[in-house]
C-alpha cells in the first residue's frame, strides 16, 4: 500500500513538473513574440518619423505576416501612403482597414473619413462620418450630431459632436 502511495505522489510530482515545464516554455514564447513585436513596431515608427515611409510599410507588412490580421497596422500602412502621396494604395488600406468585424471599427472609419475630408472629397467624409454616427449610437449613454459648417476661406468645418445622455 505504501509502495502504491508513493507512486501515485512520484506520478503526482512528475505531472506537476511536466506542467511547470509547459507553463515556463509558454511564458518565455509569449515574451518572445511580444518583443518581436515591439522591435517591428519601433523600427516602423522609426523609419516613418525619419520619412522612410516604404521601410516602415514593409515593417507594418511584417507585422501582419508575423502576428496576423490587425485592423491597427492596416491604418498605419494607409497613413504611411499618404504620407507618401500615393492615395489609392492608402484609400485601399483603408478601406481593407474598415471592412472589418471589430467591436471600435468605428474609430477607423472616421480615421477613413478624416482622410477623405483631407483630400478634398468632402461629399464621401460626410457619408462616412454619418456611417460612423450610424455605428456609434451602439455606446451606451451617448447621443451623437454631425455638425456640418461652410467657413469661408477654410471650407468645410466637419465636427462630430457627442452629447452626454441624461436618461439611462
Amino acid at each position: 500500500v505504501i509502495l502504491n502511495q508513493l507512486q501515485f505522489l512520484d506520478n503526482i510530482t512528475l505531472n506537476l513538473s511536466l506542467v511547470l515545464f509547459v507553463l515556463v516554455v509558454a511564458i518565455v514564447s509569449s515574451m518572445i513574440f511580444l518583443r518581436r513585436m515591439k522591435e517591428l513596431y519601433s523600427d516602423a515608427r522609426s523609419a516613418s518619423i525619419n520619412g522612410d515611409h516604404l521601410s516602415a510599410i514593409n515593417f507594418y507588412n511584417e507585422i501582419l505576416i508575423q502576428f496576423g490580421y490587425s485592423c491597427d497596422v492596416l491604418a498605419y500602412i494607409a497613413d504611411e501612403y499618404e504620407s507618401m502621396g500615393d492615395y489609392a494604395s492608402a484609400e485601399e488600406y483603408w478601406n481593407k482597414c474598415c471592412s472589418a468585424e471589430k467591436r471600435d471599427i468605428y474609430k477607423f472609419i472616421a480615421r477613413k473619413g478624416d482622410f477623405l475630408y483631407r483630400r478634398g472629397r468632402f461629399k464621401e467624409a460626410i457619408d462616412t462620418y454619418e456611417e460612423v454616427l450610424k455605428l456609434m449610437k451602439d455606446v451606451k449613454g451617448r447621443n451623437f450630431t454631425l455638425n456640418i459648417e461652410f467657413i469661408p476661406d477654410i471650407g468645410f468645418n466637419i465636427v462630430i459632436i457627442i452629447i452626454p445622455c441624461l436618461l439611462h
